[in-house]
Parts: C-alpha cells; sequence; structure tokens
C-alpha cells in the first residue's frame, strides 16, 4: 500500500506511438517528499516487449514519451 498522500496508476499502452512493443505496462507514482511542503517525487515507468523494432529502438521510443509526458507534466504545474 502506498504511504499517505501518494499514489500509483497503472495502465496498458494502446495504439500509437507504442506499437513496436508487446505486453508495454506504464506505471506514474506520485509520493510527497519529506520534509518539504508543496513538493512531489513523480515516476513513470514501463515495462514491454519489443515488437518489431530492436530493444534500442523501443526503449528510445518509451524514453522519450516519458521524458515528453514528465517535462509536460512540470510545466503545467510549475508555479
Amino acid at each position: 500500500m502506498p504511504p499517505p498522500g501518494a499514489g500509483a496508476s497503472r495502465r496498458a499502452c494502446r495504439g500509437r506511438p507504442f506499437r513496436p512493443a508487446d505486453g508495454c505496462l506504464s506505471t506514474l507514482r506520485v509520493r510527497p517528499v519529506p520534509g518539504r511542503t508543496g513538493i512531489a517525487q513523480v515516476q513513470w515507468s514501463g515495462r514491454f516487449s519489443p515488437r518489431g523494432a530492436t530493444e534500442d529502438e523501443a526503449v528510445a521510443l518509451f524514453t522519450g514519451t516519458h521524458r515528453d509526458g514528465l517535462d509536460a507534466l512540470h510545466r503545467a504545474l510549475a508555479v
């Protein structure tokens, strides 16, 4: 069970741009930072099996997707 104020969400990846992977599972976790009021740590991770692409190509796709998503979240929540 996550600590109070923390949350996790898991979702299967479907459709584009996730076609070069099977069994994709993406997890987004948000946790408070101890001793820092109003600050949270966000972690976005994923598991998958490459399909129709090399492992390096699939890793690059997901790394870019996760980086872009976290950057967009940061911009949206920045004060």
